[in-house]
């Protein structure tokens, strides 16, 4: 047993095949914005089906105080947006590396002085990525040891934002587009590389005059819109139903109202390119968002290199594509992922650690791993999560098509992306279709 796992606290997933049709958690992206840019509109609006996990608790938290009501409970909530925005004050953003970095724009381009603060985890992670590009804007921002707690004090003004990404990263060019935003200014952004476009694709849905192509951004001055905002599911989430149904024997499952934003299917291409049964269904658009239904099969899977390019498109999902991996036919290699090592945990080393409990064998890297597919599983696999979310759920797909099942210090730190997460598994777990 890991050190540190006592029996009393442990989960235990259990094999079997995963049968059945659900909706998955909201997307945790796509939340995050709905509140933070429906705070900017001015005015009042619908947002449905928000996910309720913990870092969303920090989002809502922010954004009331930032001057917003939300009236409502769970995933449906009316947004009434303040006129003005309020000077925060002191914002606990617990855990949630998104509420912290996207609030940094928005106060900065707002010219609001506060002081972010976060949990253990999330003040070890790089805020200077966000801080750096605001600075060179006009911000006056300062952060501890380029980690939270970070303060903003009161500017100048902000002036018209252009910066190149030397690092592709949705959350940078998010905050330098609300930054600009909410000083009435303009943003050009260069050097994405197709990072998640949530934010670009929800400005214009509230009408903001943007303009991007997949390596650069043009914002104008722009005035928001108050529409409603529906939330479709959360790839992540889907991520582990989708692979431990096709490493398990017997098992279909379908996923409703996905997310298909291209900027968010790498997995999907990438368990493709390993020979995954997946079939999409029902494709349509819901407020700006591709949406659709995913059916996934068991399958027999090989082992690929995984193309980089699919990296940004899929960094959260890298802990599923190492199950199938471990499944899988050869040696699948992941490479520059240094970012995985900057996560709720050093995933590198959690989902090593995670596999080699199965028997399953794994060479690290700097900036990524190696997995080589296991003929036989290790009939006792216990594994510690280190209360990351991702690594939990990834366990229960790992579970599925082992001998044994495996047993989880910590998998209650699923709820923090997903708080239903147990009682989906079950379900699924239990073939009764819906």
């Amino acid at each position: 047993m890991p050190r540190g796992m006592s029996p009393a606290s442990a989960t235990r997933f259990r094999p079997g095949p995963l049968r059945g049709a659900l909706r998955v958690a909201p997307d945790k992206s796509i939340s995050h914005r709905a509140l933070l840019i429906g705070a900017l509109t001015g005015g009042e609006l619908q947002l449905s089906n928000l996910n309720t996990g913990a870092d969303l608790e920090a989002t809502r938290q922010a954004v009331r105080a930032l001057g917003a009501r939300l009236d409502g409970e769970g995933g449906e909530v009316t947004l009434h947006a303040p006129q003005r925005l309020h000077a925060p004050g002191v914002v606990d953003c617990l855990n949630s590396g998104t509420t912290m970095r996207l609030l940094m724009g928005i106060l900065a381009g707002a010219n609001l002085p506060a002081r972010l603060t976060g949990d253990d985890s999330l003040s070890r992670r790089p805020m200077e990525r966000v801080a750096g590009p605001l600075r060179d804007a006009g911000a006056l921002i300062t952060t501890t040891n380029g980690h939270a707690p970070v303060e903003l004090a009161a500017h100048t003004g902000l002036k018209a934002v252009a910066h190149h990404l030397r690092v592709p990263s949705a959350q940078v060019k998010t905050a330098l587009l609300l930054a600009a935003l909410t000083a009435g200014t303009s943003a050009e952004i260069t050097g994405d590389e197709h990072s998640r476009d949530h934010t670009e694709r929800m400005l214009r849905y509230l009408g903001a005059s943007i303009a991007w192509d997949g390596t650069r951004i043009a914002l104008a001055a722009s005035t928001l819109n108050a529409r409603d905002i529906e939330v479709p599911g959360d790839p992540s989430a889907a991520a582990f139903a989708i692979v431990g149904a096709l490493v398990t024997p017997h098992s279909e499952v379908r996923i409703e109202r996905l997310c298909l934003n291209p900027t968010r299917d790498g997995l999907l291409r990438a368990l493709q390119a390993m020979g995954a049964d997946l079939t999409i269904r029902d494709a349509h658009e819901v407020c700006g968002e591709p949406v659709g239904d995913v059916v996934a099969r068991s399958s027999s899977l090989h082992a690929i290199d995984l193309d980089p390019a699919l990296l940004p498109t899929m960094i959260d999902e890298v802990p599923a594509l190492a199950v199938a991996a471990a499944y899988a036919r050869g040696t699948t290699r992941i490479r520059n992922a240094a970012e995985l090592r900057v996560k709720e945990s050093d995933r590198v080393e959690t989902i090593a650690a995670m596999l080699e409990a199965a028997g399953v064998t794994v060479a690290r890297h700097p900036d990524g791993l190696d997995v080589s597919g296991a003929e036989h599983m290790n009939e006792r696999i216990e594994v510690a999560s280190h209360g990351d979310h991702r690594i939990a759920m990834a366990a229960a797909a790992l579970a599925a098509g082992s001998p044994s099942g495996v047993q989880v210090d910590d998998a209650g730190c699923a709820r923090v992306s997903y708080p239903q997460f147990h009682e989906a598994w079950e379900f699924l777990q239990q073939g009764v279709a819906r």
